[in-house]
C-alpha cells in the first residue's frame, strides 16, 4: 500500500508524455494527427473541445461526441448508438480501465511506459520509447493480422487528473479503424 501512494505523488510521470502539441495515432492502415490547441483537439475527422470542467463535446465524421468523467469513470456517447462507459482507478501498474468504449467491452492499463489491453475492437501492446508508445496492435475485422503501431500524446494531457487522461484517449482511439 504505501508503494501505491507513493506512487500516485510521483502522479505526473505515470503516463509518458511528449512536449509537442500533437496526438500522433499512426498505424499502416489508419492514423490520425490531432492538434492540441488550448483544450481542443482537431483533425481532418475529429474535432472536439473541453468544456466545464468534465465534458469534452464535438464531433467525429458526422457523430456527435459527448464525453463527461468523475474521479473513477468516463462515460458518454460517440454518435447516436455507441456507449462509453469506463471505470478508471489508479493501481501500482498506473491507470487500469475497464468497461464499454463504442459498445465492446474493453479492459486496458497505461503507465509507467505501456500501454497494453483492449481498446474496443482493438487489442495493444505498447511500450514507451522516450516519448512514444510503440508496438503492436490486432483489431477484430482482421484478427490473424498483427500490425505496429505508435502512439504519442502530449504532456499538456498526460500530466492532467487519470480519468481525464482516459477521456482524451478514448477520443484518440476514435481512429484506430479510420
Amino acid at each position: 500500500m504505501w508503494l501505491l501512494a507513493f506512487l500516485l505523488l510521483q502522479q505526473k510521470d505515470i503516463v509518458t508524455g511528449a512536449a509537442e502539441d500533437e496526438v500522433i495515432y499512426s498505424a499502416p492502415r489508419t492514423g490520425v494527427t490531432l492538434k492540441l490547441k488550448g483544450n481542443t483537439l482537431s483533425s481532418a475527422t475529429i474535432n472536439v473541445s473541453k468544456y466545464e470542467g468534465n465534458q469534452i463535446r464535438g464531433n467525429y465524421k458526422t457523430l456527435t461526441v459527448d464525453i463527461h468523467w468523475t474521479n473513477d469513470r468516463v462515460s458518454g456517447m460517440i454518435g447516436p448508438g455507441s456507449q462509453m462507459n469506463l471505470k478508471v482507478r489508479m493501481t501500482e501498474e498506473g491507470i487500469k480501465v475497464d468497461g464499454m468504449y463504442r459498445g465492446i467491452t474493453s479492459h486496458f492499463r497505461i503507465g509507467y511506459g505501456i500501454l497494453d489491453g483492449r481498446v474496443g475492437s482493438c487489442r495493444y501492446n505498447l511500450v514507451a520509447e522516450k516519448d512514444t508508445y510503440e508496438g503492436t496492435r490486432t483489431c477484430d475485422h482482421s484478427p490473424n493480422f498483427t500490425e505496429p503501431m505508435s502512439l504519442k500524446l502530449p504532456k499538456k494531457i498526460t500530466s492532467r487528473p487519470p480519468a481525464e487522461v482516459i477521456a482524451f484517449l478514448a477520443v484518440t482511439f476514435l481512429g484506430q479503424r479510420d
